[in-house]
């Protein structure tokens, strides 16, 4: 042992935890030791003896040191759960990982128990003879990749199955135990993801064209560019079909348009993405492919997208366009309006522009001026516009809730009354569609996005209004110009 005073020459030193021996520390063969205290180390105090024998004393030196056990952390390690990160019906395998570390990175060695289950969510339960889960047993030093054939986890093409994994690691040094769990991904029939958007708030003004895009994406999440998707459009009574294939720009992208055909009677329309056709079979469905029926496909796979009627009792409209990309300051901006009106009335409209929370313009315009019957400008272009479906509003019935003769006629009751009243239509009903200019320059006020309000008041008091907001690329109010020149 070496100490300020020179070395001391040492024979043993022994330890013992609460009067009882652990260990002994051969100096001639070590300098120093690790020493285990019990399994589970009691709350309380704690004493420490160490005693030195020199070899030139008879009687050992010793050391006494105390400390107290207030909490027992056990040992614990992280289990981290990485699944497929999307599954497919046409997948073969399906391959994931797991990692066992403990919190300072170091990895944890020990045997592993491990599920792979499909769990059925929606909306059909398991068949009897469902086949859900593989079982796995294996060592595990730090991560175990694991890969278990698709065969061996079976899911009906009918139902909505979740990737469900279940893993248990048993430490090698001290057996304790932990276990973690994860749901995720789920199967899917496509290998894009599609998402509609519109710009007025899923609502759609009858005459007037109605504008949604389709966002593709792949299954790692970038823009699925240059891929076929199928736009359709289906009114809730089933009386009116429209549907088109586009393909998707380079960021992902397909802006559609029902094009001003939608007559004010309708109650809403159901719009869905998907996969476009196939080809169509005998009772009226798409061969999509032999993993899943048409109905499921379009009822649970294809993206929906429900939007309502804008109602108006005079069916008296307003639509502003809307841009995709950013405005230059600076510029003026040529809006196009659409309107609904009587042939003849006399109309003056109101506008406003809101940026930052503040009005930075107001102003009013005479449209008669510039406006001209029909879309003008306005229309939409051609292969924008879905197409009526003719073939499938004479295969499907106008109306699927025409009771059996022989059924007693049931009239509806309600608690607290009727929740629809009658619909009291204007006496002044809009018969034409309308457009007229509208200018805006664009100012630094209204940088980086301003919001236009637009609105008219008929003579009965109805508020016809729009509002769209619009991007603007960033600038200053004050312009700096400069120029470097080499000597």
């Amino acid at each position: 042992m070496q100490t300020n005073y020179g070395e001391i020459q040492m024979k043993n030193i022994n330890i013992s935890v609460n009067y009882v021996e652990k260990n002994a520390l051969d100096l001639t063969t070590a300098r120093m030791a690790d020493f285990q205290l019990d399994k589970e180390a009691k709350q309380g105090n704690w004493r420490i003896e160490v005693s030195l024998e020199k070899s030139d004393e008879t009687k050992p030196q010793k050391t006494v040191g105390k400390f107290t056990v207030r909490e027992y952390v056990p040992p614990h390690f992280e289990i981290k759960i990485e699944p497929p990160p999307y599954i497919y019906v046409t997948d073969q395998t399906y391959s994931g990982r797991i990692c066992v570390r403990y919190p300072d990175g170091k990895p944890v060695i020990g045997n592993l128990s491990l599920n792979l289950c499909w769990k059925t969510i929606f909306p059909f339960p398991a068949p009897p003879d469902f086949q859900s889960c593989h079982h796995i047993d294996a060592r595990v030093s730090g991560c175990y990749n694991f890969s278990v054939k698709a065969s061996l986890l079976s899911c009906p093409f009918w139902v909505f199955c979740e990737f469900y994994t279940a893993a248990n690691i048993t430490e090698d040094e001290t057996g304790v135990t932990a276990s973690q769990n994860k749901a995720g991904p789920m199967k899917g029939v496509d290998q894009e993801g599609f998402r509609i958007v519109d710009f007025t708030g899923r609502y759609y003004k009858p005459r007037l064209p109605y504008y949604g895009k389709v966002i593709a994406t792949s299954a790692d999440g970038t823009p699925a560019s240059g891929i076929a998707v199928e736009v359709r459009a289906d009114s809730r009574d089933k009386s009116l079909h429209y549907s088109r294939i586009f393909t998707t720009d380079e960021s992902g992208v397909a802006v559609f348009a029902l094009c001003g055909s939608l007559p004010e009677v309708t109650n809403g329309m159901r719009i869905s993405a998907g996969k476009p056709n196939t080809g169509f079979s005998n009772d009226g469905g798409r061969d999509i492919s032999p993993w899943i029926d048409t109905y499921t496909y379009e009822k649970y796979y294809s993206h929906q997208h429900h939007v309502r009627q804008w109602f108006s009792p005079s069916l008296s409209y307003v639509q502003l366009p809307k841009f995709h990309s950013p405005i230059l300051c600076g510029q003026v901006l040529n809006l196009t309006v659409l309107y609904t009106a009587r042939v003849g009335s006399k109309i003056q409209f109101y506008y406003q522009v809101m940026a930052r929370e503040q009005i930075v313009m107001t102003d009013q315009i005479d449209p008669k001026d510039t406006a001209t019957p029909g879309f003008g400008e306005a229309v939409p272009p051609s292969d924008m516009c879905l197409q009526r479906d003719e073939a499938r509003s004479e295969r499907e019935p106008r109306n699927d809730n025409i009771a059996d003769p022989g059924m007693p006629k049931v009239h509806k009751r309600y608690i607290f009354g009727a929740v629809r009243e009658p619909v009291v239509w204007s006496a002044n009903v809009s018969d034409m569609v309308f457009t007229f200019r509208l200018d805006l320059e664009i100012k630094q006020s209204m940088s980086p996005k301003f919001t236009l309000l637009l609105h008219h008041v008929m003579d009965d008091g109805e508020v016809v209004a729009d509002s769209m907001q619009y991007d603007v690329e960033p600038c200053l109010e004050n312009q700096v110009c400069y120029a470097i020149f080499n000597p």
